[in-house]
């Protein structure tokens, strides 16, 4: 398993080992997509550390309230194996920021989510929502705001499978962003130098 000193690294590592498991593959599938996807991300996390993908795809940004999500990442690795890990983990960094500032708010980077994708981590979404709920965390409560970036133009075909898993509170406080709309967020979370 890699150990990675920066996310440019971690991301070419990431392209890396994808390129290297579709082609052992024979290319990408058009009927097995699913399990393929699956497969590759397991793939990811047998050559590069769970815990460097996890930091990568959700962090608190330093000195506020903010927790920062990024879905290019978080699709690389994500599979039924790791939706326990990962709701765990996204859970564990709202909860820091809730203990310090009493409210906090997400930021969602949704480029590349596409309709099949939604379908394909559905399983997380419910996997989170589920453990949420058992562990009664009040987080929608207290969120401040939910603000979805880079929001592909499919995104009305997506709301019918992410909606009925959000809270009413939550789907007040939402505020979804096209890429045209996203420039602030990509410029603000790209140059963020969260340590891995």
């Amino acid at each position: 398993m890699s150990s990675l000193s920066s996310f440019d690294e971690l991301e070419r590592e990431i392209a890396k080992v994808k390129d290297e498991f579709y082609s052992d593959s024979g290319g990408k599938s058009v009927l097995f997509k699913k399990q393929q996807k699956f497969d590759c991300a397991k793939q990811i996390i047998n050559h590069i550390s769970l815990d460097a993908l996890l930091l990568r795809s959700c962090y608190i940004v330093p000195n506020t309230c903010s927790v920062h999500i990024d879905y290019p990442t978080l699709k690389s690795y994500a599979s039924p194996d790791t939706f326990q890990i990962i709701s765990e983990y996204i859970m564990t960094n709202f909860k820091k920021v809730t203990d310090e500032y009493g409210t906090f708010e997400v930021f969602l980077n949704f480029d590349g989510m596409t309709v099949s994708g939604a379908e394909r981590y559905r399983g997380l979404i419910e996997t989170f929502c589920l453990l949420c709920f058992n562990l009664n965390t009040g987080f929608s409560q207290v969120i401040k705001r939910f603000v979805v970036y880079n929001s592909p133009n499919i995104i009305d075909a997506i709301k019918h499978i992410v909606l009925p898993f959000m809270e009413e509170n939550v789907r007040l406080r939402l505020l979804v962003l096209p890429k045209k709309e996203s420039s602030e967020y990509n410029v603000k979370f790209s140059t963020m130098n969260i340590a891995i």
